[in-house]
């Protein structure tokens, strides 16, 4: 499926759409709006099942199960496979506010740190990492804010020289991003443009680069906002050649809910094919 977790962020602090996008080369794959339940969500454990056309049945995948305080703020997270398991823990300065995120390898080591740091708004205005086996592995981002848009720089090794911008980010009324240029060392790489409707649903998104569109999305959502439908209209889309060759492709989600509105089972079907299943199992406060 395409990842759309870039379509969801706010425009202030770290919030969980925020997470979402920073997380975005972990193994936490989907959009944070679509992850997190609502209502007094405690945990759940979500089941990832992938379909084997060969044998005609869902395959199991990977097991993910993530913890949440009484804020909604998502403190643990646990993640299994056949041969490889590992987990990342959240600490916070104060709600809404990631100060630490340490991601724990399979043998109880960090593997990982991260430490986030504010303006006297609230806004993140840094964060860093850290590999404790390498030093090649230590950097830092730094954000600027310029009215409606937030410039995020990049470094590797905690030195300022030889920064380059990763992205710039404009934000709308109502803080949801519309239009992202993303870099490189080398420069501009593309510019994404995201619509949405005016219940707040994304409608369309659309990358551009080198001078053409690269590849584009139209969505449909259901009344409880997760998308139903996901249709890529460009000819040029990387990311789902393995389908059809570079034609076009259709996604469609089904959903099955509880009596809270959140989805317990997500079917995804690529060009009328099965492809996945989830299926979530949910405990409240």
């Amino acid at each position: 499926m395409i990842v759309l977790i870039y379509a969801f962020i706010a425009a202030n602090g770290v919030s969980q759409e925020d997470l979402g996008y920073l997380f975005q080369n972990n193994a936490s794959q989907y959009n944070w709006r679509d992850v997190i339940p609502k209502g007094k969500i405690k945990r759940y454990k979500e089941s990832h099942f992938f379909y084997d056309q060969s044998q005609g049945q869902y395959i199991p995948g990977s097991i993910t199960s993530r913890e949440f305080d009484t804020n909604r703020q998502l403190v643990r997270e646990r993640e299994r496979y056949s041969n490889f398991k590992r987990w990342t823990n959240f600490y916070y300065n104060s709600p809404g506010q990631i100060k630490i995120i340490d991601d724990i390898d399979t043998i109880g080591n960090v593997g990982k740190r991260e430490y986030y740091k504010y303006d006297n708004l609230g806004r993140v205005i840094r964060w860093e990492d850290f590999f404790p086996d390498t030093i090649s592995g230590k950097g830092k981002d730094i954000i600027k804010y310029e009215g409606n848009e937030k410039i995020t720089f990049s470094a590797r090794l905690y030195t300022d020289t030889n920064m380059f911008p990763v992205d710039t980010t404009k934000y709308d009324s109502r803080g949801r991003w519309v239009e992202r240029d993303r870099y490189s060392s080398g420069g501009l790489n593309d510019r994404i443009f995201v619509e949405y409707n005016d219940v707040g649903n994304i409608i369309s998104c659309k990358v551009f680069g080198d001078g053409y569109q690269k590849c584009g999305w139209r969505f449909k959502c259901d009344d409880k906002g997760n998308i139903t439908e996901e249709i890529q209209d460009s000819i040029a889309d990387p990311f789902r050649y393995y389908l059809d060759g570079f034609h076009p492709g259709r996604v469609q989600f089904i959903y099955k809910y509880d009596k809270n509105e959140n989805w317990t089972e997500k079917q995804e079907i690529d060009n009328g094919i099965p492809y996945s299943m989830s299926r979530r199992e949910i405990e409240y406060y």
